[in-house]
């Protein structure tokens, strides 16, 4: 999904009222999120369901990474020697098929 061009993909909401199908169509086919503007301002963004799992994905990563970043920050880590010894043994458990 690519970045909004607010100038480019922005329609006034008169124009999403006769032109809704023709916009959603858009939406879905290029995978282009469109804006929709209220007295000049942006006030809803279109989108397809795709790049709305994108959007959910992304902000599901971001709240990980402020969480062990705030555990990191209140000595909550885990030195790297003991997460690399944590996956090697995981990934060797799978590649013989016992997984735990």
């Amino acid at each position: 999904m690519r970045r909004i061009a607010l100038d480019a993909d922005a329609h006034t909401r008169s124009d999403f009222r006769p032109n809704l199908a023709d916009l959603v169509d858009q939406v879905r086919r290029t995978e282009v999120p469109t804006v929709a503007t209220r007295h000049g301002r942006c006030s809803e963004v279109f989108l397809d369901v795709t790049g709305c799992a994108s959007v959910a994905d992304r902000m599901d990563v971001t709240k990980e990474i402020d969480h062990a970043t705030e555990q990191v920050e209140h000595g909550e880590g885990i030195p790297h020697a003991q997460v690399r010894r944590r996956l090697l043994s995981r990934v060797r458990s799978h590649a013989t098929g016992h997984a735990r």
